[in-house]
C-alpha cells in the first residue's frame, strides 16, 4: 500500500508540475489581465485593461505563427479593432514578430513565463519615455494568462 501512494504522489506531482522546462511552454493561447510600466528603480505601476481589452487573444503556434486579436470599446460598443496573423521567430526571452511581407513588425521580451503567465513587452527605448511622476521607465509589459483557446494551427 505505501508503495502505491508513493507511486501515485509521483504520478500527481508529475502531471502538475507548473514550470517552463518544456520547450513548448511558449506556444499557446493566452489573453491580457493588465498591463505595467516599470521604473528604472525597480517601482512597478500596474494598469488594469477594462473588460473589452481582455477580449483581446495572441496565439503563438509551435510552427511559429501567430494570431492577434485586439479589442476596444468604440462609440460605446466593444469591438473587434485589429486582427494580425503572421509569423514569429522566437530565441531565448526573445519574439520578433513579422508582418506578411516577412518585414519586422515587433520586437518583444519575454519578462516573466511560469505556470500560466506571460509577461511580455518591450524594452524602453526613449529616453523621453517617463512615468506619471516624471520618473524614468525602463521596460513596460502586458500580462497574459494561458487561456483555454490554444493555438489553431497544430
Amino acid at each position: 500500500m505505501k508503495k502505491l501512494i508513493l507511486v501515485l504522489s509521483i504520478v500527481l506531482m508529475a502531471c502538475n508540475k507548473d514550470d517552463n522546462s518544456d520547450p513548448y511552454w511558449f506556444y499557446d493561447g493566452w489573453e491580457p489581465v493588465y498591463r505595467a510600466i516599470v521604473l528604472t528603480d525597480g517601482t512597478i505601476y500596474q494598469e488594469d485593461l477594462d473588460p473589452c481589452e481582455k477580449e483581446s487573444k495572441i496565439v503563438f503556434s509551435k510552427q511559429h505563427n501567430y494570431l492577434i486579436t485586439t479589442y476596444s470599446i468604440e462609440n460605446g460598443i466593444c469591438e473587434l479593432q485589429a486582427e494580425y496573423v503572421s509569423t514569429f521567430s522566437k530565441n531565448d526571452n526573445e519574439v520578433i514578430l513579422y508582418d506578411e511581407d516577412g518585414n519586422v513588425s515587433a520586437n518583444l521580451v519575454i519578462y516573466d513565463l511560469y505556470g500560466n503567465v506571460l509577461r511580455l513587452g518591450s524594452p524602453n527605448t526613449d529616453s523621453n519615455w517617463l512615468a506619471p511622476n516624471n520618473e524614468p521607465v525602463a521596460y513596460s509589459y502586458l500580462q497574459y494568462q494561458r487561456t483555454k483557446y490554444g493555438p489553431p494551427y497544430e
